[in-house]
């Protein structure tokens, strides 16, 4: 059951590797023992001779990183050690399942707690695979803001539950494009900052970037000149934190076909009046937060902040599932005609998720076109 948001948004928790339950759903074609398998909402090809029906896996998400040092992944080396999405015979096939099995010298420390939903990311030296940002060996950096919740998004296909807190009591909710490029973050706290330095700042994905002649990684900084960001929150005179997706050249190979980069607000956050703690805003006050920083007048010319494009604005049909969603998503393209990454859905009131433990109610659907491209792209090196 969806309840009303916390303060500050709780994180979302990845677990690139962990023990799960799949479930066979039909043979692949022409094949002796190739099955697919259900593994929470992902669709996974299997070997039958390893598995049967309902059994305990070792499950690696889509995006996942594996150790290159444990011979059992040896067969991933052609493929950089990444798990993503791959075509069996023809069939479309998302992360892996290994039997529990083969890991079972690794796994001897918590023999006697293997269940379902076990997180082995750490024990099988697993991560979450991160798209190569070209940055300074060791930029000028600050810790990141305690205030600001960093852009992790959840799967919805490894928290199906969440789908029926979506269809719950008719909520009008807010589908998006998902833009491929780096998120960033911005903020103003003003006289809520106890050193100058923390008045104003940009932050990567995971850290606080301070501005340098010698960097060479300026993307951050150079967005924020561009849309005269610091400018308008400071002119505006509210405590904001403004969070969203750089596409362009050279990011992600800008499968989105952008001449320069671009910034795209996904999140617009009010920094509480103690400075510790910040409030997501609804989709409606986003909209109108980004409106009225657009119409403060700035000293040079600036293009207006927009928003990730919105795909459209409807309740959640109750006869809706993962896999009618994933065939939805899989069809969606930017308008330059390339397969878009994918989409997020949300609330367009901000409302805890008790299936994403706490987290705010939003996921995200990875097109399986995307990833399928995606894997070959890392596979190959490019």
């Amino acid at each position: 059951m969806a309840e009303s948001p916390s303060p500050l948004p709780r994180p979302v928790k990845s677990v690139p590797v962990s023990i799960q339950r799949l479930q066979f759903l039909n043979q692949v074609p022409q094949s002796e023992h190739l099955w697919v398998a259900r593994v929470a909402g992902w669709d996974t090809v299997v070997n039958a001779r390893e598995f049967s029906d309902r059994d305990l896996c070792v499950w690696h998400e889509p995006d996942t990183e594996v150790d290159r040092v444990n011979p059992i992944y040896d067969f991933l080396a052609k493929k950089q050690y990444y798990v993503g999405t791959t075509k069996i015979k023809g069939v479309m096939s998302s992360g892996l399942a290994l039997p529990v099995s083969f890991f079972q010298e690794r796994l001897a420390p918590v023999a006697d707690c293997i269940q379902e939903g076990l997180d082995l990311t750490e024990l099988l030296r697993a991560k979450h695979y991160s798209k190569p940002v070209k940055m300074d060996p060791a930029p000028l950096s600050r810790p990141w803001p305690l205030f600001a919740p960093k852009t992790a998004q959840a799967h919805l296909r490894s928290n199906p539950a969440a789908l029926e807190e979506l269809k719950s009591n008719g909520q009008e909710l807010i589908f998006t494009l998902k833009m491929d490029g780096m998120s960033a973050s911005y903020f103003y706290q003003g006289d809520l900052a106890k050193i100058p330095i923390d008045r104003w700042g940009v932050c990567s994905r995971t850290m606080r970037l301070l501005p340098s002649p010698k960097s060479t990684n300026k993307a951050y900084h150079k967005i924020a000149e561009k849309y005269a960001i610091q400018q308008r929150m400071e002119r505006l005179g509210s405590h904001l934190v403004i969070q969203g997706e750089i596409c362009g050249p050279r990011i992600n190979h800008n499968v989105i076909g952008l001449a320069e980069a671009e910034f795209y607000v996904f999140h617009v956050l009010k920094i509480q009046p103690d400075g510790k703690m910040s409030q997501m805003l609804d989709y409606d006050d986003m909209v109108s937060t980004v409106e009225q920083l657009n119409a403060v007048k700035v000293d040079q010319p600036a293009p207006p902040l927009q928003l990730v494009p919105m795909i459209k604005r409807e309740s959640m049909k109750p006869e809706e599932t993962i896999s009618s969603l994933v065939a939805w998503t899989n069809a969606l393209k930017y308008e330059n005609g390339n397969y878009a990454e994918g989409c997020v859905i949300f609330p367009a009131k901000e409302t805890k998720s008790t299936a994403l433990e706490g987290a705010r109610l939003s996921v995200k659907i990875i097109s399986e076109v995307y990833g399928l491209e995606e894997t070959e792209a890392i596979s190959g090196g490019k």
